[in-house]
This record gives structure tokens, sequence and C-alpha cells, in this order.
């Protein structure tokens, strides 16, 4: 936007410097002239609508704050501690929002920006940006780029059918308009004239029916005084899970170790499915831009220090996810005598009892985990079980039963950490239908014979037909070609920085 055009920054530039400006003018084809009161666009929180406030609370995580203007959404919630970007097209308005401290500012259009966001901020009628119906499926696809999984959108609109009501409550429109919240602006400050605009006001019911075609689900969480609404419009059954360390990797920038850690991130949770051996898992999401501060709840599949060596680490970062552990992996003394004998046994953290869930029978966590625990060991089990061991309070040892291994299901996906039950074992186990299998199957090189491997591979294709299996980790290069032989692509190799998108 070119600054001599531009007459709400000039507006918001003149009330910044002098606590007082000449009039912000608005005309519209179909409305008297109207006037924005230009205190209200520096206004504190405690000043605010209820809606606004209502919305500034509910923000989390990295926030993108639309048409910020005077930048007063995007200060109390800098002040809160959250990492905002404003971004306005409007020049002036981009200054003063640097001049009164928003740290990040940008002079940008929201159908171009890129990024993930957890929260998009878009109030005082902010969608109205979209300017027509028309325009919706191009705002929902920029929402696919840089809506983060599990993020919000909060908007506010209006539904202003009332102007066009007669006194018998029927809606009567003029002949050239498609629908009522369709409308064109231009604005005057002094001598400065605005290029004019499309401005929409959408009511909630049609917001929901168009945010449904396109994949988004729109929650109306509050309502206002005069026919306003704010809204919260999110994904709907959306899923994704990102290998933050293993064995393997394509990426020459991620690092890699003998350990798993995987972040699930759903519409509800963001969960870390284990934590690897240390904090290669840490160093290497913030390679990938992604911050384990807000992940709430880390999930242990068993007691191996490959598994769970990290949790130190994540403690350091994370004050508020909650610890889901078999206490058979908590008080557990694990050793394998594959080459050598050695220890393999978790170091555990101080872990608050506010944040620590232990599980000791299969069980919902929230309303969408299901943890799967003691799994029944009906199937055959690996051999390469063979070498792994626990030792007793007398120093000696026994073979490993693997009671303090347990599998995490959420929304067709099952987690099985490394499978040391066997894989068939947790399937069965598993009360709802699978969708995908992620982890690593304890299946070694040179210890599993290729006849027995496709008979695994046969029966997991006749048993499974509609489910997808990753696996890495512990499962060997060789065993994997064997398997890919029977299943094809029902089977998949996954590396550190892989990413799956799934609805």
């Amino acid at each position: 936007m070119n600054s001599k055009k531009d007459p709400m920054g000039r507006a918001i530039a003149d009330y910044f410097k002098s606590k007082k400006a000449s009039k912000l003018r608005v005309f519209s084809p179909m409305f008297e002239e109207d006037e924005i009161p230009l205190a209200t666009l520096f206004r504190s929180y405690e000043s605010m609508p209820e809606i606004e406030r209502k919305a500034l609370d509910m923000a989390k995580g990295r926030v993108l704050d639309v048409g910020a203007g005077s930048g007063c959404h995007s200060l109390v919630l800098q002040e809160k501690g959250l990492d905002v970007t404003a971004i306005d097209i409007s020049p002036l308005s981009v200054e003063t929002m640097k001049d009164r401290g928003v740290k990040k500012v940008l002079e940008q259009n929201f159908f171009t920006i890129d990024g993930q966001y957890d929260t998009i901020l878009m109030l005082m009628n902010g969608i109205g940006i979209v300017g027509a119906l028309e325009r919706l499926p191009e705002f929902f696809k920029q929402l696919d780029n840089i809506l983060a999984p599990r993020g919000q959108v909060l908007c506010d609109s209006s539904d202003i059918s009332y102007v066009f009501e007669t006194e018998d409550g029927i809606i009567e429109l003029p002949e050239d308009m498609t629908y009522y919240g369709e409308h064109s602006f231009q604005m005057q400050y002094k001598d400065t004239i605005g290029e004019p605009f499309n401005w929409l006001y959408i009511d909630a019911d049609t917001l929901k029916e168009k945010a449904g075609k396109y994949g988004y689900v729109v929650e109306v969480v509050a309502e206002g005084e005069h026919y306003d609404y704010l809204a919260r419009i999110t994904k709907k059954g959306y899923m994704k899970w990102t290998v933050l360390t293993d064995n393997r990797t394509q990426n020459p920038l991620l690092q890699t170790e003998h350990g798993l850690s995987i972040l699930l991130e759903t519409e509800k949770h963001r969960i870390l499915l284990d934590t690897g051996a240390s904090d290669v898992f840490i160093r290497n999401a913030e390679r990938l831009g992604i911050d384990l501060r807000t992940v709430d709840y880390v999930f242990f599949s068993h007691g191996h220090s490959d598994h769970a060596g990290g949790l130190k680490h994540f403690m350091e970062i994370n004050t508020q996810a909650k610890v889901i552990v078999s206490p058979d992996a908590l008080k557990g003394r694990f050793f394998s005598k594959r080459r050598y004998l050695h220890s393999i046994t978790t170091e555990w953290p101080m872990i608050p009892q506010e944040r620590l869930l232990t599980v000791e029978q299969s069980e919902s966590i929230d309303d969408d985990i299901f943890i799967l625990a003691h799994i029944p060991q009906i199937h055959p089990m690996p051999d390469g079980n063979q070498h792994l061991f626990v030792k007793k309070s007398d120093s000696s040892y026994v073979n490993d039963d693997f009671r303090h291994e347990q599998a995490l299901y959420t929304g067709g996906l099952l987690f099985t950490g490394c499978a040391h039950s066997g894989l068939e074992n947790i399937l069965a186990a598993c009360p709802f239908p699978v969708n995908t299998v992620v982890g690593g199957f304890h299946l070694l090189d040179n210890h599993e014979s290729e006849d027995k491997l496709s008979e695994l591979a046969y029966r997991l294709t006749d048993a499974y037909p509609q489910t997808q299996f990753y696996t890495s980790h512990c499962t060997g290069d060789a065993v994997f070609a064997t398997l890919h032989q029977v299943m094809g692509d029902k089977i998949h190799a996954f590396s550190c920085g892989t990413i799956k998108c799934e609805v």
C-alpha cells in the first residue's frame, strides 16, 4: 500500500504522536457516512469488548495478529509472554506498532504470509479482509499453509441481516446483492483518501457451512450485544507426526542416535512419543522449527534408555507435560547382553507427582488417548528379545517379560515403541480400528529368518488390509526389505525428519 493512500495508518500515527487526531471517515454506497473513534484502536485489555478479551485469553503458542492496526492486541499477548507476529498492509500502522514496542511487525498481506502459527487472530471483524464469499476457498487454502496442527483461528464478525429486515421479519436484499454481508468501503483522513475495498460480514451459520466444505470446524465461543460473535476455527480430523530422533536420517542437518522420539500432533494434543537416548531430539526439533514447550503429554513405551534417556533434558524445557509411563518401567533395572553385558536402564529424573500418570492396566487418558498395558503374548515374539534381561534384587538376571512395555492409540494411529511384545500381539490387544502403525518392530537383522518374516508379512497383510505400517529404529534394513517384498506399499521406512500428515 502506498503511504499516500493510507488514511488508517496516517490517523493511527497522528493519534499515537499527539493523542488526538481528525476524523477517520468511512464511506459506503450502502450505509451513511460513519467515523472510527481512533481512541478505540489504542484501548487497553480492560477497556476491550468481552469478545476481544475472550479471544486474547484463548490465544496460545505462536500467534499471528492479522490486520493488527495500532498493535493493541499484540501488545497484550506480548506482555503475556506469547510469541506474536503482527501484520498489516498499512505501512504507517506498521511503523507505529514498532514505535509502540511490538517486537515482530511485518508489512504483509495475510494471503501471502508464510510460516506456521498456533493461533491466527483476526479481531475487529478481521475476517472481513476476505471481501466476499467467493474468496473463502482462497482463505481456507491459506489456512492449510500456515495454521499449525491443533492450531486455531480466532475471529469475530457480525450477522448484519437485521439491516435488511422488514417489519414482518423478512430479509429483502437489493437486486444487485447476492449476500447481505458483502459490502465496499472507502476511508478518508484529512486529505488522504484510500482506495475502495471490499469487506465481508459473515453470519455464523454461513461460516460453518463454508468451512465444512474445506475440512474446517467452526465453534461460536462467545456472542456480543449487537449481532456480533467470536468464532474458533480448527482443522477437523487432523493428525501430524514428525520423527525427531532415530537411528537413520535422510536430512544432513539432523543428528542420529540409537533411539526413537516422535512428536504426534492432533486437534487436541501435542504428544511426545518417547524421548530417545539424549537431547538429540530437542536439537533436531529446534532445527525443524518445532517448539516442544507446548507439548502436553510425553508417553514412554518402555523403560529402556534409548527411548527414555532424553526425559531429563525435556523436563528442563517443558514445565507442563504429563508423563505417561508404566510403574514397572520406573523401577526396573534393564540390561542387554548383545555383544557384551551393559545397562540400558533409564536414569529417571524427579517427576512432580502432579505431572506423573502411571498406567498399570489398559485405560483411556483424556477422551481420545488409549494406553495398552500388559499386552497378552499370544503370537510369536521377536527373536531379538533373547538378549534383553532384568536384574533382580539378588543381582541375578532373568529374561525381560516386557511388563513395562505399553503402546499408545489415538485417532486410528497405534504407536508401538519397539514392539518387544510382538507387533501382532500389540495389534491384537488394541480394541479399536488401526489405520496407521508407527514405531520400531524389534526385528533385528541376522536374527529372524526370511521365512518367518515373510510369513509375518503375509499375516499382517491378510489381517489388516486397510492398515499402513511405518517403521525404523530397531527394524533392520534387511528385515525391512523382506517385509516390503510381501507388503509392498503397505509398509514404509521413516527416519529423522520424516513428517506425515493424516486426516
